[in-house]
């Protein structure tokens, strides 16, 4: 099975692998692994966003007529755009980017972290956004 490969950490891709024979992929992720450092979590302040909630929340605040309501619509939609936004610019929204623009659906995608709440909301909504266009979602946290 080809297999495809993408490294980040915090602030940037640091290695994009394209599909290549599950040998030569493993091979790379080894020789990748050395140049791991393995960084303590920061403390989380922010709620993780819960983007199928806020969409709910939007679809039907938009049935409902006033100002006051079309104002938190507005609210709602800004924060829904931001987060939005927010997922594709963090590394971990490029990386997979990067990763699946050679690989069409219906891969797998394989995410495994030491911490996936560090990236929770990007990697959220972003495999969110490439789980609705047909990829299979694995994510695999390690402790």
């Amino acid at each position: 099975m080809p297999t495809a490969l993408t490294v980040y950490n915090r602030k940037e891709v640091l290695a994009t692998i394209p599909l290549a024979s599950p040998r030569e992929a493993l091979k790379k992720a080894l020789k990748l692994t050395q140049s791991i450092t393995i960084v303590e979590p920061s403390e989380r302040v922010l709620q993780s966003a819960e983007m199928r909630r806020l969409r709910r929340s939007i679809g039907q605040l938009e049935q409902v007529n006033g100002d006051s309501t079309q104002r938190l619509v507005d609210v709602l939609r800004l924060e829904y755009e931001a987060n939005q936004k927010a997922a594709v610019e963090h590394p971990a929204g490029k990386a997979l980017a990067k990763i699946v623009e050679g690989t069409p659906p219906p891969a797998t995608i394989t995410v495994v972290s030491s911490s996936l709440s560090i990236n929770d909301d990007a990697l959220s909504i972003t495999l969110e956004k490439l789980k609705e266009k047909g990829y299979n979602i694995v994510r695999v946290e390690l402790k």
